[in-house]
């Protein structure tokens, strides 16, 4: 393809549209969507394939339509025949509550701290590589990872299991593994969050994340994984809404043309692709505003803008862009330069030339016997025993499983990844089981049944879901531990930090991540079937 000529085709509105990313939370082209697609010429496209979310990640609505492989991979057909410039697709699969393709057997992993635990980059290449076969063969062609933000004390409630760890080489190495597995399976990968949301307190979804350090100390950790990956062809990255002191104490990354430019391009020297995180964020809407933040972004040397929200949100993006462009504030050059990387990028994956796939392939090929497997071996070579005084768990055990309803699970509406996956790995172990859920934040009377409901079993197993974060849920889980004579058993289903609320624990494990499979990882342990002697990529704090 001609990338050359195909850009001086096009106008400057067809330009700015390749720039703006909307999002599909629905199981059918929407009309304002169709509009994105065949009136602003969008570049690319966010897929959320099973609800429509809020900013805190609550479900709106109704779940969408369960598409079959073939079935999401004609959907991705139908939408790429609207467009007149073949679209990326893009989804988040970060691992655990952070993966948006978890249905119809698709290759849903724990989080990246899994990765870190197993310690086995060859099998962190194997995963990527599986889980890229799938998303290519449903006409997915770029996701949105690996997470390269090296984690530190300060950061663990933002970035809970989604991190390979603490130490910069392991997590250097982790994701350079990941990325080439995506690559290697033909789709393009995205590394995020530049320049690092490791060490922050403050999730950009919540208010505006700051990173207080030496430059020295930014370089040599936050920035190190970032450059392997740029040295090897990594398609693009993904801004932090962080305001990082030592480089720019006025502009958040995601608008600083020090940040982006002078420090990313120049210095670093990366032409790959420069997305926007979500322009809806309270990060950036408490001061800027769509418009305005969008229009800097692009000045700061962004190439797309995530306006992921309603169509005004998308159009008050976009036109601001435009306004911009054509009143010279920003300039032809800066336009195409972004215009050229996007269409370079779409090249390399040959989606200029191929943008529909054969959906007959699809079916063949995720949820395979192998991709199982792997799942398995992941999940098992991962989870970690912290302590297990009363393990293992003698059959015929009289249980309550007790299910914290993880974020964004519910939604899939599917056997496998549902919001007691823990209970039904509990009950083919140990028939005698029975099962409570709760929400995130228990409510009074959720917290009342429960701790009554416990009174009257020998095993409690509690499936905990980023209790750090919940006070409610801690306060459940504690009052639970402190029933007399019995034996409690807590599996925390995604953060490891969650022992750190938790009064007295004699038997806790980890799994890195919400996922089907690591949740019969963790019965394995219960039962002694395995021994969980995976070592945390992070410090924890053991009582």
């Amino acid at each position: 393809m001609d990338i050359e000529k195909l850009l001086s085709s096009m106008t400057l509105e067809e330009k700015v549209g390749q720039m703006c990313v909307p999002i599909l939370q629905k199981g059918e082209l929407t009309e304002d969507i169709e509009k994105c697609i065949t009136k602003y010429n969008v570049g690319m496209l966010r897929y959320c394939p099973n609800a429509e979310y809020d900013g805190n990640s609550e479900l709106v609505g109704e779940p969408n339509y369960y598409y079959s492989p073939s079935g999401m991979a004609e959907f991705m057909n139908s939408i790429q025949q609207k467009a007149k410039i073949p679209l990326f697709i893009a989804v988040d699969q970060e691992g655990s509550i952070r993966n948006d393709v978890n249905r119809a057997g698709a290759f849903a992993y724990s989080g990246h701290m899994s990765f870190g635990a197993a310690a086995d980059y060859d099998l962190t290449y194997r995963v990527a590589y599986a889980t890229g076969r799938e998303f290519a063969a449903m006409g997915i062609n770029l996701v949105q990872a690996p997470i390269v933000d090296v984690l530190t004390q300060s950061g663990r409630k933002t970035m809970k299991s989604a991190s390979f760890g603490q130490d910069v080489e392991k997590v250097t190495q982790h994701a350079l593994a990941m990325m080439k597995g995506f690559k290697d399976a033909g789709i393009a990968s995205m590394a995020k969050h530049f320049p690092g949301y490791g060490s922050v307190a403050t999730d950009a979804h919540k208010g505006l994340s700051e990173i207080v350090k030496s430059f020295e100390e930014l370089d040599a950790t936050d920035i190190a994984p970032m450059k392997t990956l740029f040295a090897n062809g990594v398609d693009g990255v993904m801004t932090g809404h962080v305001l990082t002191h030592c480089v720019d104490d006025e502009y958040p990354a995601t608008m600083s043309y020090k940040m982006i430019t002078e420090y990313l391009r120049n210095k670093l020297g990366f032409d790959g692709l420069v997305e926007t995180d979500a322009m809806r964020m309270p990060a950036i809407q408490n001061k800027y505003g769509t418009g305005e933040a969008s229009v800097k972004a692009v000045l700061a040397g962004c190439d797309l803008v995530l306006l992921r929200g309603d169509i005004k949100h998308f159009e008050d993006g976009y036109f601001a862009i435009l306004e911009a462009a054509k009143s010279g504030k920003i300039s032809e050059d800066i336009i195409n330069a972004a215009v050229r990387r996007i269409l370079t990028k779409k090249n390399g994956i040959g989606l200029l030339d191929k943008p529909c796939v054969d959906p007959e392939a699809a079916d063949l090929i995720v949820g395979c016997e192998e991709h199982k497997e792997l799942a398995d071996e992941l999940a098992e070579r991962s989870v970690t025993l912290l302590k297990g005084k009363d393990l293992p768990l003698a059959k015929g055990a009289d249980i309550l499983t007790v299910c914290a309803e993880p974020q964004k699970i519910l939604a899939a509406m599917d056997p496998e990844q549902s919001v007691d996956m823990l209970y039904q790995a509990v009950r083919l172990e140990y028939p005698l089981s029975d099962c409570m859920t709760t929400h995130l934040r228990p409510t009074e009377l959720e917290h009342k049944r429960i701790v009554a409901a416990a009174a009257n079993y020998d095993t409690i197993i509690f499936g905990a879901v980023n209790a750090i974060l919940y006070k409610e849920q801690a306060e459940l889980i504690n009052a639970i531990l402190k029933l007399e004579n019995k034996r409690v058993i807590v599996v925390a289903m995604d953060s490891p930090y969650d022992y750190e609320v938790l009064d007295e624990c004699d038997n806790y494990i980890c799994t890195y991540g919400a996922v089907a499979a690591s949740m019969y990882a963790a019965v394995s342990v219960i039962s002694g079937d395995l021994e969980g002697n995976a070592v945390p990529p992070v410090d924890i704090n053991i009582k």
